[in-house]
């Protein structure tokens, strides 16, 4: 429950964040498109990864809970992976990876 708590503030964030965000030089009446999909796949994705690694010690590996947490991490990757071509405005441009 304590999870909760932080869901507003995230809300109110990512708001702020559409509304406050510097634009682009010379497009100052142009609103930036942000990568929301390509966001939210992240931030699922890591917080899965993180939260099944650490429950992964006292739960042991073979249970069903961490890996169900590891396959939602694979199909968050995967689906970000797999999308990148419909974006044009990218969170994170994947030729930096190569």
């Amino acid at each position: 429950m304590e999870l909760l708590r932080y869901v507003p503030v995230g809300i109110i964030v990512v708001l702020a964040a559409a509304q406050l965000l510097p634009k682009k030089i010379g497009e100052e009446n142009k609103k930036i498109a942000l990568d929301l999909p390509g966001a939210t796949l992240a931030t699922v994705g890591l917080m899965a990864l993180v939260y099944g690694l650490s429950k992964a010690p006292t739960l042991t590996w073979s249970s069903a809970e961490v890996w169900s947490l590891l396959v939602a991490v694979l199909s968050c990757l995967f689906c970000l992976f797999s999308t990148r071509d419909e974006l044009s405005n990218h969170l994170c441009h994947f030729r930096y990876l190569r």
